[in-house]
């Protein structure tokens, strides 16, 4: 297990029962593997007991936009309750947009800059240190593509992300100011 039982029983063990408790748990490590960054194979991989009931990208999503709408719920709430102190509240919406995405807090930025890569994607680049428009300009066509596995995605990725050399270059151009 990767999450320490104690505080997953404080967390949840206002639960029904046994059955209702450990579906909470699973639903629980899923999104921690989510947020994470884990890759989706690798989420359906370690949590499909069996074919009959597999974990796929739907059943995360699903968990992913429940856990947000309780979490605005309780955001709300706790705004009302405490309206004279501060909350976080770039760590708040910063879980929510992880939960929205799937990703870690640390690609969030990255991810806003090249909306045009998918979550596999935008993962990849990162574990091939590729975290910033400024790396994907610096980064050759063949480390690119071998995450990417299509020009056209390369092509999209190098629009969204010009290299600094090709921005001098235009400014250089005459007639433009």
């Amino acid at each position: 297990m990767r999450v320490a039982r104690a505080p997953i029983t404080a967390e949840l063990g206002h639960a029904a029962s046994s059955d209702t408790y450990e579906k909470r748990c699973k639903r629980s490590l899923i999104l921690q593997e989510w947020i994470g960054g884990a890759a989706m194979e690798a989420i359906e991989r370690d949590f499909t007991a069996n074919p009959f009931w597999p974990i796929s990208r739907g059943t995360v999503a699903s968990f992913a936009d429940t856990a947000r709408f309780h979490l605005r719920s309780a955001i709300d709430i706790t705004r009302i309750l405490f309206e004279h102190q501060e909350l976080p509240e770039d760590e708040l919406q910063s879980l929510l947009t992880q939960l929205e995405f799937g990703l870690p807090a640390s690609l969030l930025a990255f991810a806003k800059q090249v909306a045009v890569l998918t979550r596999e994607e935008i993962i990849k680049l990162a574990a091939s240190n590729i975290r910033s428009p400024e790396h994907v300009a610096a980064a050759n066509d063949a480390t690119l593509l071998s995450v990417l596995k299509d020009p056209a995605r390369l092509r999209l990725l190098r629009t969204a992300c010009p290299s600094t050399e090709l921005k001098t270059e235009e400014v250089d151009e005459p007639g433009l100011i």
